[in-house]
């Protein structure tokens, strides 16, 4: 199962690369602004993009670094759907880097901020991933 997943998450972030990061969620967590993304995030935008890539590349303590910088300002843009998948990529970074509790923290916070996303069931799945080690 594991491998079953490390390559879904593999190809998820392929494809969010290739695709501006575009994963779907409920109705409940579209972005708040459905016209042109903010000036503000676009920067944010290809901080992000770099840090997806570093993960391509298994530089997860290079990606978490990138990841812990837009965080912030996807949170402050009020971008629901990037905060989410920022924040599940930053616990899975954590997670490679042995960092088991800092790790477990980032995907419980994903979880409870965003029940009901895709991040959120893929935060599950690592957590119960990791509980089984």
């Amino acid at each position: 199962m594991l491998s079953k997943l490390r390559t879904f998450l593999l190809t998820l972030s392929a494809a969010a690369f290739i695709c501006g990061c575009g994963i779907s969620y409920s109705p409940r967590f579209r972005p708040a602004h459905t016209g042109a993304v903010p000036r503000t995030v676009v920067g944010v935008m290809i901080v992000y993009r770099e840090a997806l890539t570093l993960i391509d590349k298994l530089e997860y303590a290079a990606a978490a670094a990138k990841l812990e910088q837009v965080l912030g300002q996807f949170e402050a843009a009020e971008d629901i759907v990037h905060s989410a998948e920022a924040m599940f990529w930053l616990g899975f970074c954590r997670e490679k880097l042995h960092r088991d509790d800092l790790a477990r923290q980032t995907y419980v916070t994903v979880i409870q901020q965003f029940a009901g996303s895709t991040p959120a069931e893929y935060a599950r799945m690592r957590l119960d991933a990791m509980n089984e080690n």
